[in-house]
């Protein structure tokens, strides 16, 4: 079957917070905005290993973010400026919000203790699906209906394994699966 799945990478700031960002077709990097942005789409195949509904596809596949690092690191480069100008943007905002007539010493304080935790921050770049779902083989995509929505049940912590398992969220076989890839044979 296909597996498809609908991530964003993640920009983790700690205690600061978290950004959601999507990477477009020429690699550049913006913050993910769900009413003028699509999540990043990925896709690969995948087979079903049990009558619960369990599958097999590729750890890419189900956590591209895992991967970007090493195999795609201008992505992971242009990731890593989105987070510096994330940090830049709010720290600008503090030291506007401080020539503001009115504010307080206590909050002018707070604002510059916050300056210096962002200047100071360690963005971490992950990822999370959004959605992750199949298409059988010998259907047709018409809609959103004809995927089955799935959760990521495991993922090589290896990067030399390639693998992810994932089941449906009825935990059921689709009636339409008739082959069953029996894992103790491999």
């Amino acid at each position: 079957c296909m597996v498809v799945n609908k991530f964003v990478y993640t920009i983790d700031f700690g205690e600061l917070g978290t950004f959601e960002a999507i990477m477009d077709a020429q690699g550049n990097a913006m913050t993910f905005d769900p009413s003028q942005h699509n999540p990043n789409t990925l896709s690969g195949t995948g087979f079903f290993i049990s009558e619960d509904g369990k599958l097999i596809t590729n750890r890419h596949v189900v956590s591209p973010w895992l991967s970007t690092r090493t195999q795609n690191p201008a992505g992971y480069k242009v990731l890593g400026q989105l987070a510096t100008n994330i940090a830049n943007i709010v720290i600008g905002k503090l030291q506007t919000a401080n020539t503001q007539l009115g504010i307080t010493a206590e909050q002018m304080a707070k604002n510059i203790q916050l300056m210096r935790a962002w200047a100071n921050a360690r963005a971490s770049i992950g990822g999370k699906s959004i959605e992750i779902s199949v298409l059988l083989n010998n259907t047709f995509y018409n809609s959103a209906k004809d995927l089955i929505t799935c959760q990521v049940l495991k993922v090589s912590e290896d990067l030399k394994v390639d693998i992810g398992m994932i089941q449906t969220n009825t935990k059921t076989l689709p009636p339409l699966v008739k082959n069953l890839v029996n894992t103790s044979e491999i």
